[in-house]
């Protein structure tokens, strides 16, 4: 008896073997191509494109296709359904998209070679083609990794790149190899922004989506006006506030080099990835093994100015000592350090648990990693990460993720405490009156 029903395979379930961790492509194909065929004939009868209504089929089709070695027609054609499905129903579908086109360039240089050994039949315009179309697909790979080596899980991008019995792909070879797997693994500050870079209203990447950034804050990225006009009911006060402070700089350019530096580079360096390593949000407060944790608590890392330490921003601060608190214990001093009125430090919070709340991708659940930067002589930044669940559950619980945030040495072992940030808060801000327990 077949091991799938039509339900179970409606729900998903030939896709698991595509995946890497299986790698079982071939035995997903029978039940993925009868839903394709019945698909088409439903859309057929309404007068659909079947991959423009339901692009994420021919994508898992596509997918198994090419995984399991089919270089044919089909293959081809259905990469290009998969593809221009994508482009045109979901903005936020880069990572497929770019592993669609490996496929598709592999597939184009294997009906190049099959069309030169048979050239006593076919016309050589098919041939040139074909390699034009490789050259195409292959470049805009080849490039976009170089960019953004961490952007695709190394494990997908290794299943597409490497299969066992197959020819070596032109795009692995163009970037040096498998080799290039353990090059790719150190991410500077840049490669963090491009890989961040999205509508922050509906999260639509490029190329999908032509993104611009907003002259005010010069932080958020949207992919049209109507974006732009959804956010601005929230994104108005962050905006604004980011604006003066740039402009409050200027004042240190010429009288305070140094302070003019710090707060440059403090303004830079809070938006991009915590140091070296950016899953320590995750876990600090241990998110992979309590979900609920990230909205009820609170991180707060104590950094120092370190600006000689790198050329990279990403290390032109240093996180010293850090601390996980409940928020309900620390919101008053939480509202005096960022200097706002009282009941404002819980409508922030609960701004964020909303936004967290809001499902951008399929119906998959988010959570929020909450976390306070403090550096002397700087504007504390509160922030969150929106964590969706795959990726908790893509990066296990490292206990001794202290010793791998800086560049050369190890977060403090003691951890921050009440009586640490309220003798920040005297230091730093001496109008804030401290508050005992």
């Amino acid at each position: 008896m077949s091991p799938f029903t039509r339900s179970s395979c409606v729900s998903g379930a030939p896709h698991i073997f595509s995946l890497p961790e299986i790698d079982r492509p071939a035995e997903a194909l029978p039940y993925l191509k009868m839903l394709a065929e019945e698909d088409i004939r439903e859309s057929t009868q309404i007068g659909a494109r079947p991959w423009i209504r339901n692009p994420s089929l021919y994508l898992r089709y596509a997918e198994a296709l090419a995984l399991s070695g089919s270089t044919d027609a089909e293959a081809k054609l259905m990469l290009e359904h998969a593809i221009e499905g994508l482009m045109q129903s979901d903005a936020r579908s880069t990572l497929e998209i770019i592993l669609l086109r490996i496929h598709l360039a592999h597939v184009h240089r294997c009906q190049n070679i099959q069309t030169t050994k048979a050239k006593e039949y076919a016309d050589f315009a098919n041939s040139f083609i074909h390699d034009l179309m490789a050259c195409r697909n292959e470049h805009y790979v080849i490039q976009f990794l170089r960019k953004n080596p961490d952007f695709i899980p190394h494990e997908r991008l290794k299943q597409a790149l490497i299969r066992p019995g197959q020819p070596e792909r032109h795009i692995l070879k163009a970037l040096g190899g498998s080799a290039w797997f353990d090059k790719a693994v150190k991410q500077t500050f840049k490669m963090h922004a491009r890989a961040e870079k999205m509508c922050f209203t509906c999260g639509g990447r490029e190329p999908q989506k032509t993104l611009s950034l907003c002259g005010g804050c010069q932080h958020h990225w949207y992919c049209s006006k109507p974006c732009q006009v959804t956010d601005w009911k929230t994104h108005r006060i962050f905006c604004g506030g980011i604006s003066n402070e740039r402009k409050a700089l200027e004042v240190f350019r010429i009288s305070d080099p140094d302070r003019f530096q710090r707060k440059t580079d403090w303004m830079k360096w809070r938006v991009g990835p915590l140091g070296a390593n950016p899953d320590a949000p995750i876990h600090a407060p241990g998110l992979q093994r309590d979900h609920s944790r990230g909205r009820t608590h609170i991180i707060i890392f104590f950094a120092k100015h370190t600006p000689h330490a790198s050329r990279d921003m990403t290390h032109k601060f240093q996180i010293e000592s850090a601390g996980v608190f409940r928020t309900s214990d620390i919101m008053h001093e939480f509202e005096s350090m960022m200097d706002w009125a009282p009941g404002e430090g819980k409508m922030r919070i609960a701004r964020i648990l909303s936004s967290a709340d809001a499902v951008w991708y399929g119906n998959e659940p988010q959570f929020p990693a909450m976390y306070i930067l403090l550096c002397t002589g700087v504007t504390p930044w509160f922030c969150a990460s929106i964590v969706p669940v795959s990726a908790l559950l893509r990066t296990p619980y490292d206990p001794n993720w202290r010793l791998t945030m800086n560049k050369d040495e190890p977060v403090a072992e003691r951890e921050l405490d009440l009586q640490f940030v309220r003798a920040f808060q005297r230091t730093s801000f001496p109008n804030i009156n401290d508050v005992s327990a």
